[in-house]
């Protein structure tokens, strides 16, 4: 599954071609004054944790600063102010953007090698503030907290000091980080979820009764689909769909099975909450988006297509839909109104 990820995520990346010239404003630079904005990141107390974007970011492309929302198309970054109207901030290619304090930090490429650089809301401004050497792997998951940018490479979970740039290693080895909630991290790692504080120390177990296999944070629950058996020809069975309070408590079970016929269970599921829903489509960018209430009573149609890299701010929904002919990214009020397709890509069947 995890290999399935990767290849989804690279394979989108490479045949997206995106057009935006049917936005509904045009693309303009933004000519706005800085003076209203501190550049520089803000000293915090350790406990006083401030997350930039949202303490979970899976969706690599979307990053959410109050009223105001960039999204990167794969080969530039934009702005969206009032509704649809876009602002071209950079022409980068970068899959993971966050935002916290008038920057946007985001992944990227320096004379070849992988990079993080960050750039100013208003595109007057863009530095590269790390460069690594192509052995180490492009940085992933980046996540702003307080004063450390936070991300993942070939060496595990790095973070760096956005004073000084200096960069150190948190918590060595692979996991799929989970989400950040308060002064701790959340991390699966070998199929258990694991937590340890923002330095890397006082690692604890959190579950580890079955085999996770896709896990989400939000508030204080942890949602995830897990594993607790697997047939010899290698086919996952008896997956469930579960979650339980971030301290380890409250261990719940839906008697849900997913909708529809996919010969499979939960265990090939990709899911997403936001406000107590359960938001799940089978594999990344396979099927329709269906969501559960968060008292289990309603399985409904959510949303119809080849939906995936779904992303929530507040009222809005971020989605790219991979349907042929009509493919592309798209942002939509949570009572499904104001749908705007922000751009199109051209994607094969397969």
């Amino acid at each position: 599954m995890k290999t399935l990820k990767i290849l989804l995520t690279i394979l989108f990346f490479v045949l997206m071609s995106c057009s935006c010239d049917n936005i509904n404003s045009p693309i303009e630079n933004m000519a706005e004054s800085q003076n209203t904005h501190e550049n520089k990141a803000l000293a915090r107390p350790e406990n006083a944790v401030k997350f930039g974007n949202v303490s979970n970011n899976f969706t690599l492309w979307v990053a959410a600063d109050g009223d105001a929302f960039y999204y990167s198309s794969g080969k530039d970054i934009k702005k969206i102010t009032s509704g649809s109207e876009q602002i071209l901030l950079a022409t980068e290619s970068s899959l993971w953007i966050n935002t916290m304090d008038g920057w946007l930090y985001c992944d990227g490429r320096e004379k070849g090698n992988p990079a993080i650089y960050k750039l100013s809301t208003f595109g007057t401004e863009q530095a590269v503030i790390a460069e690594f050497d192509p052995s180490e792997g492009n940085p992933q998951h980046l996540l702003v907290v307080n004063n450390w940018l936070y991300f993942q490479n070939h060496k595990g979970l790095c973070r760096m000091d956005l004073q000084t740039e200096e960069i150190e290693i948190v918590f060595q080895g692979s996991g799929d980080r989970i989400g950040v909630k308060d002064e701790w991290i959340y991390m699966q790692q070998k199929g258990k979820i694991y937590k340890f504080h923002l330095n890397g120390s006082d690692k604890a177990l959190v579950y580890g009764d079955d085999y996770i296999n896709y896990a989400f944070l939000d508030g204080d629950w942890i949602y995830f689909t897990s594993i607790s058996n697997a047939s010899d020809d290698g086919n996952d069975v008896n997956g469930k769909l579960k979650r339980i309070r971030t301290d380890g408590s409250d261990l719940m079970e839906y008697d849900q099975q997913p909708f529809g016929n996919y010969d499979t269970s939960w265990a090939h599921m990709y899911i997403w909450v936001h406000g107590g829903w359960v938001y799940y489509t089978y594999g990344e960018i396979s099927a329709d988006l269906r969501r559960i209430s968060p008292d289990g009573d309603i399985d409904e149609l959510y949303i119809e297509g080849r939906i995936g890299y779904v992303y929530f701010a507040e009222e809005w929904i971020f989605f790219r839909d991979y349907t042929i002919g009509d493919a592309g990214a798209y942002m939509m009020k949570l009572d499904k109104s104001e749908k705007v397709k922000l751009c199109s890509f051209d994607v094969v069947d397969y």
